[in-house]
């Protein structure tokens, strides 16, 4: 059913719960730091003066202090030392006692969610097993944009068990946190971040490391993408940020250990708040975009690098939404069409939450919408980073419910729940 058959508005579908992840001062990284011909120069004539055993007694101590918070932390000092015997090459002939000194002195910890976890997705993975086909509980995966000192964005992971009745538990932290290892490809292919099975998934992050993310990865909106041979692939958007400059993304994994990060190209790959639709569309990906910072395109395309051209989907409409819109997540398939959850901004920059339903054989066109958002801040939820704001990057359906987690202000995580038949009930024909 669309809209409501007695005419009169409903009460707001959505359950809040009192799941509520916020900034952690203690997930921290170890990040090379400070790296410069001068410095190089300098640090290295001071360690090349010191004898053998000051050196072995100065590396103990910074051991002492710190194997315990980072994985492979003595590793990790001569990948530094490393980038410091660019400046000064001599240095990669030390021992390594010497080196693994001179790599400690260019590496800082860097607390990846000192500032704030918000801007989720939630993805169902992995496929269920017997137990879960018995107990109808789901395992998931939480995606949160974590960002630390200088609005640095990284992405990390949580995983999820959701119950019958759509009430989640999230998993709590784990430490050490590890960033994996890269692996270079070429341009098109961008690059790969594997993690040693051994490290959890709420261990792992994602940090930027091409030149064009360099403040930070974006907004990932995952989802699982099964083509029409059957195969399921996780796939999100995310949005690389230079300082100045953003740039349209894809990570693709089919297990959340290894992941692929690549570009997209192509005159519609531009903006923010693109999502991937779960499945092809008429032998195409599908994608809606936000081409002109304020309306919702839809695109399709046979390859997923590139996005030559994108078409109106909708302009804004009701007040709520009246300053732009976007996504707030990938479409999700319902026998009635697309439901599309979809952000507003009012006046005063205030973000809300609705819903769109497209037309299932055709999603190009808005079958119905909701004129009022479905998912506003309520009065303990407006202060913040950014205040008066509320964000997802998508949810997930279980047991006829929609889950789905969001950001508070651009701070912290809640997540809310309601059954797809009420969503349904608040949405007016277009």
């Amino acid at each position: 059913m669309i809209g409501n058959s007695n005419g009169d508005p409903a009460a707001p579908p959505f359950v809040v719960q009192e799941t509520h992840l916020g900034p952690d001062y203690s997930l921290v990284i170890a990040r090379c730091f400070g790296v410069s011909q001068a410095r190089a120069e300098a640090v290295s004539e001071l360690i090349s003066a010191m004898d053998g055993v000051k050196v072995e007694r100065a590396l103990a101590e910074t051991t002492q202090r710190f194997r315990g918070r980072h994985s492979s932390v003595e590793q990790t000092w001569l990948e530094h030392a490393a980038r410091a015997a660019a400046y000064v090459p001599e240095t990669a002939a030390w021992s390594d006692p010497f080196r693994k000194l001179l790599g400690a002195c260019f590496t800082a910890e860097y607390s990846v969610a000192a500032a704030a976890l918000f801007n989720p997705s939630l993805c169902l993975f992995p496929e269920p097993d017997a137990e879960e086909e018995r107990t109808g509980r789901r395992r998931a995966v939480l995606s949160v944009r974590a960002t630390g000192e200088g609005h640095i964005s990284s992405l990390m992971f949580r995983g999820v068990d959701i119950e019958v009745d759509g009430s989640v538990r999230i998993e709590d932290p784990v430490t050490p946190l590890s960033t994996g290892v890269v692996t270079e490809g070429t341009a098109d292919e961008g690059y790969w971040v594997c993690f040693p099975p051994k490290v959890p998934l709420a261990a792992r992050v994602i940090f930027p490391y091409a030149s064009d993310e360099v403040q930070g990865l974006e907004d990932a909106r995952f989802v699982r993408y099964e083509d029409d041979a059957g195969a399921v692939t996780y796939f999100a958007t995310v949005t690389g940020y230079d300082g100045r400059n953003i740039t349209p993304k894809m990570i693709e994994t089919v297990d959340f250990r290894c992941f692929r990060v690549f570009p997209c190209t192509g005159q519609a790959a531009r903006n923010k708040d693109m999502a991937l639709f779960p499945r092809p569309v008429g032998g195409r990906y599908a994608m809606v975009s936000r081409q002109d910072g304020r309306s919702i395109f839809i695109m399709y395309s046979q390859c997923l690098h590139r996005w030559d051209r994108a078409e109106l989907l909708r302009v804004p409409h009701e007040e709520w939404e009246m300053v732009q819109i976007g996504s707030c997540g990938s479409p999700i398939e319902l026998e009635e069409g697309w439901l599309l959850p979809i952000h507003g901004v009012a006046p005063f920059r205030r973000y809300a939450i609705g819903f769109y339903l497209l037309d299932l054989d055709d999603p190009g066109r808005v079958i119905a919408a909701t004129r009022t958002p479905l998912l506003e801040p309520q009065e303990n939820e407006r202060d913040g980073y950014v205040p008066n704001v509320v964000y997802s990057c998508g949810g997930v359906l279980h047991n006829g419910r929609l889950v789905l987690p969001y950001a508070v202000n651009d701070t912290a995580v809640r997540v809310a729940g309601a059954r797809v038949e009420d969503i349904l009930a608040q949405l007016t024909p277009v």
